[in-house]
């Protein structure tokens, strides 16, 4: 995938986010789940947490940074 590339799940578009390796709600919309896996375009995770983090863990095993901080 390309940086900003859209990729529309179900009726929500996402949008790719490189840095974070991850597909992002279209900033258009208000809608749920906000993120989703760029791998599977799973939208459900399971959360673990590092050292000032928050991460997404797809059921393929990608991982995708919620919050750094």
């Amino acid at each position: 995938m390309k940086q900003g590339e859209l990729i529309t799940i179900g009726d929500i578009v996402y949008k790719y986010d490189s840095c974070y390796d991850r597909l992002e709600e279209n900033e258009d919309e208000n809608t749920e789940p906000a993120i989703a896996c760029p791998k599977c375009f799973n939208i459900e995770f399971t959360i673990a947490y590092g050292v000032y983090e928050c991460i997404a863990v797809c059921r393929c095993g990608h991982r995708m940074t919620i919050y750094d901080g």
